[in-house]
């Protein structure tokens, strides 16, 4: 016979949204020790708790490296993260004052548009005021 609560065991929510900072990690050991906390009441027997407490064990042990316990020190990644973040944006900053100075540096409209007789098409040898500032062709379009 199943109850409708022990199913509930295997019911876990899935949520999409993202937060606005990345959660501090809870240490491996505790997230264990948490979940046999939380569900002691389906460790009837004592086989059960004696195999739960040896995985704590193992765990415990794994965890221990040259007598003290393996930290990840959540502050000093969380600040390389942002200065990594930081970097990305600056690069970005960076490539967009680039294309803006590009943009500028290339933009005709400040020039004043030079007519040419239209004359010119039926006369290739015509002489205009732009051969007489040295072009040797005058090619209106371009």
């Amino acid at each position: 016979f199943v109850k409708s609560s022990d199913l509930t065991v295997f019911d876990e929510a899935i949520d999409f949204s993202l937060d606005q900072a990345v959660p501090d990690p809870v240490p491996f050991l505790a997230k264990l020790e948490n979940m046999i906390e939380t569900h002691k009441d389906y460790l009837t027997c004592s086989e059960s708790q004696s195999i739960s407490q040896a995985i704590l064990d193992e765990v415990g042990r794994f965890m221990m490296l040259d007598g003290r316990e393996i930290n990840l020190d959540t502050e000093q990644e969380r600040e390389q993260e942002q200065e990594q973040q930081k970097e990305v944006q600056a690069k970005k900053d960076q490539q967009i004052e680039i294309e803006k100075f590009v943009d500028r540096e290339y933009s005709r409209t400040k020039e004043a548009p030079q007519h040419w007789p239209v004359s010119i098409l039926g006369d290739p040898k015509a002489t205009t005021k732009a051969q007489s500032h040295g072009a040797h062709d005058l090619h209106p379009f371009y």
